[in-house]
């Protein structure tokens, strides 16, 4: 939090995405006052948007309860013709930021769904010409602790709608690591169509790292080593800055606290999805390291 602090007031990014599981309090109301206190410092500053983690709605009997009334979307949730605290959108530069639930009901004909339809259909690309989610559980991952069978079912009712609307990155919390996908869709690699799956649950709190990660001494079925969409993977608390450039092209880094020194560990440039170089043209060639 520091760390973020200092680059915001020095101008290195203008708002947060907070993909969900905040204070951990779990049923036991004054965790809440004291994370607020924790926090205040830099989120009574920082522009942030929120959503639930599992934290925030089954631990605890939490259901999201503590999570709408401290947390609430407010004008967020109303512009972008939402009924929930928890999925909403909203446009930051040249980005439209779209934040999911993935405990809600997510099927078609649910509540989400349908909004999310409405939405995708109202979004101006030559406006906001990059389309950026984040919910809390990874569709993709490697990890052996969290697997990907924890966001399997949404996986199923909703990335082919994520993909007719060409989301170009997506970025998930949950599991206490850090890991960046390859361009991916339907479990495969994409260099041209796919989406860039960017997991940063490594924020820290008491329960450590998520060991282990999926290694042929690790397996966990149907996983059995790295998989080829696995670009990056870490054990280590940090954060991430998006640095949109322009329409073309935009600069993801991850900063790792190491130690108390904050270093980049993980940087790379991305491309929204019809413009990465070499697509249009046929040939493969994804994103540049």
């Amino acid at each position: 939090m520091g760390h973020m602090r200092k680059d915001f007031e020095e101008g290195a990014f203008d708002s947060a995405i907070f993909p969900g599981d905040l204070s951990y309090a779990d049923g036991f109301g004054p965790r809440w006052d004291s994370y607020g206190r924790l926090a205040e410092p830099l989120f009574s500053q920082l522009p942030t948007a929120y959503t639930v983690g599992n934290h925030e709605m089954s631990s605890g009997m939490e259901q999201a309860v503590h999570f709408r009334w401290r947390y609430p979307a407010l004008f967020l949730r109303e512009d972008s013709g939402s009924t929930s605290d928890l999925y909403y959108s909203f446009e930051a530069g040249m980005a439209h930021v779209v934040t999911l639930c993935s405990y809600c009901p997510c099927g078609n004909g649910s509540a989400q769904y349908r909004w999310l339809e409405r939405d995708l259909a109202r979004m101006n690309r030559t406006r906001t010409p990059w389309l950026i989610f984040n919910w809390h559980t990874p569709w993709y991952t490697s990890n052996a602790h969290h697997t990907m069978s924890e966001g399997e079912e949404m996986r199923g009712d909703m990335e082919a709608m994520l993909h007719a609307a060409g989301a170009d990155i997506v970025f998930n919390g949950h599991v206490h690591a850090y890991e960046r996908m390859h361009p991916v869709y339907k479990n495969h690699t994409d260099p041209c169509e796919g989406t860039v799956y960017i997991v940063v649950g490594d924020g820290g709190n008491r329960e450590g790292y998520a060991n282990p990660w999926v290694t042929p001494e690790t397996p966990k079925p149907p996983l059995y080593d790295q998989p080829e969409w696995s670009a990056f993977r870490e054990f280590a608390f940090g954060y991430g800055q998006l640095r949109i450039h322009n329409a073309s092209a935009a600069e993801w880094q991850w900063h790792k606290n190491d130690n108390g020194t904050k270093s980049v560990s993980d940087s790379v440039l991305l491309y929204p999805r019809g413009r990465r170089p070499g697509c249009q043209s046929g040939a493969l060639s994804g994103i540049v390291v």
